[in-house]
């Protein structure tokens, strides 16, 4: 017995190594486990920069999305309706000086809502999420809010004690969303799982436009919140840019959700791309480059077989392949406006009224 102990003691090891290896594979792409009954699949990195501090090519830079401002008195409870329809209330002496007095007189609150899809490819927020289990996941996306104040160039503080509540636009009624905030890291974590926030139905039926209910957001801290929903599983596209030589350095690829909301970006060089996207779902493929040239497909529909980007193509890896992208140059005249670059990409901005709760 004590023989057979030490032989066991001894190959045991050596047979877990040998699984290992079985199981996994490192090459110049990452390290691939094939033990998964879905086929592939990569034991992908914690991403080290900032969601917040994404990349943005030329002509998307110049669009962020608007802001609304509004001037308030810091003493009193003030309710304020951004241009995109959020309803903030903001009670009285929620906000501090950096010596944690309360700030008196008056400030100025910037509102900024994120809705629609030019919204998402033009704030420069990457739509990545890693869970407790260290998996990284892509949002079908619900919108986004932030609300700053200032006095001066100064921005202030919230106390904690009394965080701002917000209502706002419940555009895909029915999804089970999440609450994230952007932490300290830049990195985004969840604050309220679906179930523990209110949901306001629309009770009424508005004047010709969409009328859409409202989910309330409690706001503990300034910054960037939103509502996501996490989709671990992944597909892939594939396909070819066609250019001029001197233009395949430096382009964004991106993947935008049709019917939903998702914002998927990567840099790429070169004139063949890959990019991820939420399995089963309707996509369009855009791609820009440095000097004032965009392309774009017509609607795609992704893969129900798994597959990443950044893999090769195998039996367990599948990447969709999809018409070339031929970018084109914009003029100057189009890509400094906002409306008629929305125009140009055909990207609409959903209309509609918001029923708050009493």
């Amino acid at each position: 017995m004590h023989c057979f102990l030490t032989i066991f003691l001894v190959l045991f090891p050596t047979l877990l190594i040998s699984q290992s290896k079985y199981n996994n594979k490192i090459t110049e792409f990452g390290i691939f486990n094939y033990a998964g009954k879905r086929g592939v699949s990569k034991q992908m990195e914690i991403p080290k920069e900032r969601v917040d501090g994404q990349k943005l090519g030329k002509i998307l830079s110049l669009h962020p999305p608007p802001k609304t401002v509004k001037k308030i008195d810091l003493s009193k409870r003030n309710v304020l309706v951004g241009n995109r329809g959020t309803r903030v209330v903001i009670p009285p002496n929620a906000f501090q000086y950096s010596d944690f007095l309360t700030a008196k007189g008056f400030a100025t609150v910037h509102i900024y809502e994120v809705i629609d899809d030019f919204d998402y490819i033009t704030v420069g927020i990457n739509q990545v999420v890693v869970g407790e289990d260290k998996k990284q996941s892509y949002f079908e996306l619900g919108g986004m809010l932030k609300v700053e104040v200032y006095q001066g160039n100064k921005k202030l503080k919230m106390s904690g004690e009394f965080p701002m509540i917000a209502d706002f636009p419940d555009i895909y009624p029915g999804t089970s969303f999440h609450i994230y905030h952007i932490n300290g890291e830049g990195s985004w974590v969840k604050k309220t799982d679906f179930g523990s926030y209110e949901v306001h139905k629309p009770k009424s039926e508005g004047t010709g436009k969409l009328v859409v209910g409202s989910r309330k957001m409690k706001l503990t801290s300034q910054g960037w919140w939103g509502f996501g929903l996490p989709r671990s599983e992944t597909a892939a596209f594939k396909g070819e840019i066609k250019a001029d030589e001197g233009s395949l350095s430096n382009l964004q690829v991106f993947a935008l959700g049709v019917g939903f909301s998702s914002f998927i970006s990567k840099w790429s060089s070169g004139k063949n791309f890959s990019i991820n996207a939420i399995p089963g779902r309707q996509f369009r493929i855009f791609v820009a480059d440095e000097k004032g040239s965009i392309g774009f497909t017509q609607v795609l529909e992704s893969s129900t077989q798994p597959g990443l980007d950044s893999l090769p193509d195998s039996p367990g890896n599948f990447r969709k392949e999809v018409p070339s992208i031929e970018l084109k140059k914009i003029s100057p005249d189009i890509f400094s406006d906002r409306d008629r670059l929305k125009a140009y990409l055909g990207l609409k901005t959903l209309d509609f009224e918001v029923d708050y709760p009493d």
